[in-house]
């Protein structure tokens, strides 16, 4: 499903601390669908989230259900937990709903009130039109726009949302400025392996230049973009 899923956020706090039992869990869902019918819908989420991972079935085995799954996370979302923006988008992008999956990335970005949870959005959001528009200028704008919601500091913390930003700004026609981000995301001290080995594969971009130098300490992978 392309490199979108790589730009997918972790949902924070929703940890199963053990596996459950058939018992444990009928009871666990029961507790949450009776917490729904209240105007707290707080728990839609970890609901959908059960039953993406699986109904535990007489045989010990889990067994997803994605109907009911795909049913709370649109409550969740429909009640202003922007969390389910994450799942859904990749059930819109599996469904080829490319435009849809967009558009409630955007509502995240713009009505949410967590910024790391902005922060997954814009990038997804980046990575998903690179990915499926990228011969649409007004589209990739949108995403470079897109960034105007986060700050600076917030930026440089995450140098894969950096990335994301950097090529971005090489599909419109800003390679200089695309450039300076894409070596400041590459070197960063906080750039995860993962993205590493994006920065130093040419074939993953076009604006990395062959002979880009930059001179920063303890860097022991930064020889790799001068050979």
């Amino acid at each position: 499903m392309k490199k979108v899923l790589l730009a997918l956020v972790l949902l924070s706090g929703i940890l199963f601390a053990k596996q459950l039992t058939q018992a444990e869990q009928k009871e666990l869902i029961q507790t949450l669908k009776t917490q729904l019918q209240g105007t707290d819908k707080s728990q839609a989420l970890p609901l959908g989230l059960l039953y993406e991972d699986g109904i535990i079935n007489s045989e010990n085995k889990k067994v997803p259900d994605m109907e009911e799954a795909t049913k709370y996370f649109v409550m969740a979302y429909e009640n202003k937990d922007y969390r389910s923006v994450f799942k859904l988008s990749v059930m819109l992008i599996e469904k080829k709903e490319y435009k849809e999956a967009l558009k409630i990335l955007q509502t995240a970005i713009s009505k949410s009130k967590s910024r790391s949870l902005i922060m997954g959005a814009v990038t997804t959001y980046g990575n998903l039109a690179m990915d499926y528009f990228p011969n649409d200028k007004d589209t990739l704008m949108d995403a470079v726009f897109n960034f105007d919601a986060v700050t600076k500091k917030e930026i440089d913390n995450v140098p894969t949302s950096k990335f994301t930003k950097a090529l971005l700004l090489g599909a419109i026609g800003n390679t200089q400025q695309g450039e300076v981000l894409l070596n400041e995301a590459c070197f960063s001290k906080k750039a995860p392996e993962g993205l590493k080995r994006h920065c130093f594969n040419p074939d993953n971009f076009q604006i990395s230049k062959n002979d880009v130098e930059k001179s920063i300490d303890d860097c022991t992978t930064c020889n790799l973009l001068k050979n």
